[in-house]
């Protein structure tokens, strides 16, 4: 006789919310006689986003000619985006006759995370000097994405 069972999905690192994977709400999944296994697919999307590797579940519920020996499979995600790298680009300014000029500095990404990043800064001198009163200190001081 036939053999049925219920099954979903249920988040765990891996969201809906998120839009990691595609939600499978209760579905009821029937063996024949004779059969022995079946298949159950669960739709992941990607993206360019650094999150780590992830995890979903698929659960069993509500057997019918049959008893649930291990009711959660374990769906692993794999990340592969790699964790951003940060770099900083060169700065220019005339210094003037007077006063003070700013040098900006950008400092980027390669690609977003969605963890926050940190990263810290100095000045140090180069030919340019804090002795010389070319420029003023900035100690250390951090930048968050």
């Amino acid at each position: 006789s036939a053999v049925t069972v219920d099954y979903a999905t249920a988040d765990n690192t891996a969201t809906i919310a998120n839009s990691d994977y595609v939600e499978v709400t209760t579905t009821s999944l029937t063996f024949t006689a004779g059969e022995t296994s079946k298949t159950v697919s669960v739709t992941v999307y990607g993206d360019a986003v650094y999150e780590g590797d992830e995890s979903m579940y698929v659960n069993l519920s509500n057997a019918s000619g049959a008893s649930i020996s291990d009711n959660q499979g374990v769906g692993a995600i794999t990340d592969d985006d790699g964790q951003p790298a940060i770099s900083i680009n060169d700065a220019s300014v005339t210094e003037g006759n007077s006063g003070t000029a700013t040098l900006n500095f950008t400092v980027s990404l390669n690609h977003a995370s969605t963890s926050a990043v940190t990263v810290d800064y100095a000045t140090a001198d180069n030919s340019a000097t804090i002795a010389n009163s070319d420029y003023i200190e900035v100690t250390t001081t951090s930048l968050t994405f």
